[in-house]
Formats: structure tokens, C-alpha cells, sequence
């Protein structure tokens, strides 16, 4: 289990989901962090900057195992230049 999870629930699945698709290329980094909290990893890349935001949930050997969500965001001058996710469709629970 991940950070993000309790007693194997996400408590992060639809704030990541909703930070992922209100906020697009071009739009303030700052409001995904004000939704979707601090990201788990940073990475300078030098002009831009990879942030990654990444949960593991156990759902059981008939629903799938552990599901991995996850969502990355490279930023450059605050924007959001580029975007990826992973998983983030999964539903909660």
C-alpha cells in the first residue's frame, strides 16, 4: 500500500482524476498542487520540471490486484507544458 491509500482504499483516486482533467497545457501548475496536494517525486530536466504523483491500491485477485495510478505533469515557468496518466479511470474503493 501507498501513502496516498487507507487500509487499501485511495483517498486520492477522483482529487487526481479531477486535478488531470480540468487542467490543461498552459493552465497554472499551482492549481493542481492545490487539489491534488504535493507531488510524490520532482525532477529538474533543466528548463522544464517533471512532477509525478503516483498511488498503488490493492483491489483483490478478482478485481485486478494493486492498481497503480498515476499522473505526470512537465512543467515549464509554472506551466503545465505536458501531461500523462495512468490508471486514473480505475474506480475507487
Amino acid at each position: 500500500m501507498g501513502k496516498h491509500t487507507i487500509m487499501g482504499f485511495s483517498k486520492v483516486a477522483s482529487l487526481w482524476k479531477e486535478a488531470y482533467e480540468n487542467y490543461n497545457i498552459g493552465d497554472d501548475f499551482s492549481k493542481v498542487k492545490e487539489l491534488a496536494g504535493e507531488p510524490d517525486s520532482t525532477l529538474n530536466l533543466g528548463d522544464t520540471i517533471l512532477y509525478t504523483y503516483e498511488s498503488e491500491e490493492w483491489k483483490g485477485m478478482m478485481r485486478g490486484g494493486t492498481i497503480v495510478r498515476k499522473m505526470q505533469f512537465v512543467v515549464k515557468d509554472g506551466k503545465i507544458f505536458s501531461k500523462t496518466s495512468q490508471n486514473l479511470d480505475r474506480i475507487a474503493g
